[in-house]
């Protein structure tokens, strides 16, 4: 269960980085851009590499492989760093941050970032620690059927 949840995620967040990708190419197509030609690359190469990143992890979980097992939780742990990162330093740009309008909708907020959070902590260590995360990426010993005496 933990590593089909864990593949769902990989496979959500390797759309939404996707889309992300597309839209910026886009915006830096349709608007042009201030920041060099550099920039631009390193940023698409970062992005690309990311993306095959959880592609391979998600690849590796669906293959059995320990490095897909390993990747999924580096991936994963990335991907909750950078949302709690988001969090506590949200980005400027042009649109203005939602603010809330009372103390139940502040409480209501918080606690659903630390469900949240706490939700993606737990995938990542059970994937990462789970026993039963580690029978299924055991090797299925092969059966050798007994020769009949004859």
């Amino acid at each position: 269960m933990t590593v089909w949840l864990a593949q769902g995620l990989l496979l959500i967040f390797l759309l939404v980085w996707l889309v992300s990708l597309v839209l910026n190419l886009v915006g830096v197509a349709r608007n042009g851009s201030d920041a060099s030609a550099l920039r631009i690359l390193i940023a698409f190469l970062i992005i690309t590499g990311y993306g095959l990143m959880l592609l391979v992890a998600f690849w590796g979980l669906a293959k059995r492989r320990m490095y897909g097992k390993w990747l999924g939780v580096a991936s994963l742990s990335f991907i909750w760093l950078l949302i709690l990162y988001v969090q506590i330093r949200p980005p400027r740009g042009p649109y203005q941050r939602y603010e809330y309008q009372n103390s139940a909708e502040v409480a209501g907020a918080v606690i659903a970032a630390l469900v949240t959070s706490s939700l993606f902590v737990i995938v990542i260590l059970r994937l990462a620690f789970a026993k039963n995360v580690a029978r299924f990426f055991k090797p299925d010993e092969t059966i050798v059927p007994e020769q009949p005496l004859t």
